[in-house]
């Protein structure tokens, strides 16, 4: 199953093109994980890569994705915020400004929330407070 991943509010291609070198250095994620631009229109060059599309696949690819992000999106600065979208529609919106102020505990649940819902759950991660809601 593939995911998209955008980054809004961030720095724009720079915060994608870390967050695919974050996610690549992932043993379980390398070669899972590539940058993709808009479509581009007849006479132009195309636009810079703006989305990320993680291939998950099963047996805890999903478990590794979801750990990887919210590490990356707790130690960033400024009101970043990550959408995930799953090719049934349903997505998933994390902000670093609510992922960084976290317990361990309630890591740990944002995280197995988002791995759930990427394996196909029906649970959806509220990236802003931590809780899930149904899709």
């Amino acid at each position: 199953m593939d995911v998209t991943v955008t980054v809004l509010d961030g720095r724009g291609v720079d915060d994608v093109r870390d967050l695919s070198s974050w996610l690549s250095d992932q043993e379980e994620l390398r070669g899972r994980v590539s940058m993709v631009g808009p479509p581009t229109t007849p006479g132009s060059l195309g636009g810079l890569a703006d989305t990320l599309v993680a291939s998950l696949a099963p047996g805890g690819v999903a478990g590794a994705f979801a750990t990887a992000l919210v590490a990356w999106i707790r130690y960033r600065s400024g009101n970043l915020r990550t959408v995930v979208r799953r090719a049934d529609g349903s997505q998933v919106e994390l902000a670093a400004e609510r992922v960084r102020g976290l317990d361990a505990q309630a890591l740990r649940k944002v995280v197995g929330d988002l791995t759930r819902t990427l394996e196909g759950g029906t649970e959806v991660v509220d990236g802003d407070s931590g809780r899930s809601a149904r899709a």
